[in-house]
């Protein structure tokens, strides 16, 4: 066993000098990030403690050293603070202190769901990016997942004998067995890295020219799609269908581009209602009734009863990161309400805001808002830009996608506590606000001076 993780870990070592050769920081937080979907806990772990060591946090480690290491050789492309950087610090500042306060697993989850994957933003936003580097990614991120959507699909229609890693068919992950859950075993994370991926093409066919290139761009995003539908969530296919929405409008005239959202709105709300019945109780996973599929909607008001009788109680703190669980059987038992709450014992809160909210308060939950607003305001600026060159600004709308994909399947889950997906939320962060502050127009000496010293480190 040793033999063979000595083997591994020098073909590791191979291919991320490989990636820091053609690649730069940017190449290695790609691997990282494909890292931790395919080879996170269930592929890998070593158990010491509440800190198991698994492949993914090692590579990421692996890349926070690189980076320290590039500051000290003066190969970063330094940048000023900024409000989404004051965002997300605060966002993550708020959830520490909440961790710390009430102790438990709160700071172990803080780390590796929030602080760990926090560090993707912070690199990839020093990290030098031209126009072959930004394709890289792109290609990276489709990449990832044209991989989901195959596995996922293979999922479904229950061809097990090529679904790797193999741990995805195990009858000892029973939860949302039969859809496309991937590695990451959840239809609703593997839905937003596919819903990503679908954006990465978007981005990549507004950037390529040459017919053959985006033959194949479309031909992967027709199997992304098939995944996305493999994965059988409603809130995930309506977030898919807002990443299209947000690539296919953008390059409208302003005037059209409002007569079509509305236009777009209507005609869904339409097709919601008429459909409603049926998207409600069809049958999904594979051992679980119709019947339990259409309680499982109805379900969530008594969540919502729950978390504001909670909010009602601690409004500006909440209860405690982590801390919902075992909060809110005081609620269930207290029966202050007509509803049949206990129904509801046992499961986490369905909306990551309503989440946030309970745990951390209105504070926890303004905080979250406002790193969301941030996030989408840069992205914005970039897509937009009047400075950006044509194959910067395609990553703002990405970026848009991301955090449409993250906030429409947040609205029916706790997204926020579902492996890999902020890292994902960060990554594409990072290198939306590494391009955006590239080639926004000089404001104040902090800024001047970052353009001098990226000057020196990309003389004409």
């Amino acid at each position: 066993m040793t033999l063979v993780f000595s083997i591994a870990g020098v073909v590791a070592l191979i291919w991320m000098a490989v990636a820091l050769r053609y690649g730069g920081l940017h190449g290695i937080g790609a691997i990282a990030l494909a890292a931790g979907v395919w080879l996170g806990h269930p592929f890998f772990n070593i158990d010491v403690g509440p800190a198991p060591i698994t492949i993914d946090r090692v590579a990421l480690l692996g890349l926070i050293g690189l980076y320290v290491a590039h500051r000290f050789w003066r190969r970063t492309d330094p940048k000023p603070l900024t409000f989404d950087d004051g965002a997300i610090a605060f966002f993550l500042a708020v959830l520490l202190v909440s961790s710390i306060m009430h102790g438990g697993d709160a700071v172990s989850t803080w780390v590796f769901l929030f602080g760990l994957p926090a560090a993707f933003y912070w690199i990839l936003r020093q990290s030098p990016l031209d126009e072959r580097a930004t394709r890289t990614i792109l290609h990276c991120l489709l990449a990832i997942g044209f991989c989901l959507a195959a596995t996922g699909i293979a999922e479904w229609r229950g061809w097990h004998g090529v679904v790797f890693p193999r741990y995805i068919s195990s009858t000892a992950y029973e939860e949302f067995f039969g859809r496309a859950r991937g590695p990451l075993l959840n239809p609703i994370g593997n839905g937003i890295y596919l819903s990503v991926a679908l954006g990465a093409g978007a981005a990549l066919f507004f950037i390529h020219r040459p017919t053959s290139r985006r033959t194949m761009i479309v031909a992967a995003g027709v199997l992304v799609s098939a995944g996305l539908y493999a994965t059988l969530t409603r809130s995930v296919w309506l977030g898919a269908i807002a990443v299209i929405g947000i690539f296919a409008l953008f390059p409208l005239p302003k005037n059209q581009r409002i007569g079509a959202i509305v236009l777009g709105s209507i005609l869904a709300i339409g097709a919601l209602g008429a459909s409603w019945s049926s998207l409600s109780a069809f049958k999904r996973d594979k051992d679980v009734s119709v019947h339990h599929m259409s309680q499982s909607a109805k379900l969530r008001p008594l969540l919502a009863d729950i978390a504001w009788q909670m909010f009602r109680e601690r409004p500006l703190f909440g209860c405690g990161f982590r801390q919902y669980s075992e909060a809110s059987i005081e609620y269930i038992n207290a029966r202050r309400s007509d509803m049949a709450l206990e129904v509801a014992r046992g499961y986490v809160q369905h909306n990551v805001f309503l989440a946030l909210l309970c745990e951390t308060g209105i504070i926890g939950l303004s905080a979250y808002a406002a790193m969301l607003i941030a996030l989408a305001r840069r992205a914005w600026r970039l897509a937009a830009s009047r400075s950006a060159p044509d194959w910067a600004k395609p990553v703002g709308l990405l970026m848009l996608a991301c955090l449409a994909a993250v906030s429409i399947n947040g609205m029916f889950h706790d997204v926020s506590v579902i492996a890999m997906v902020n890292a994902l939320m960060f990554f594409v962060a990072g290198v939306t606000a590494s391009l955006s502050l590239q080639f926004e127009p000089v404001r104040g000496a902090a800024a001047a001076k970052a353009v001098e010293r990226r000057g020196q480190l990309h003389p004409a």
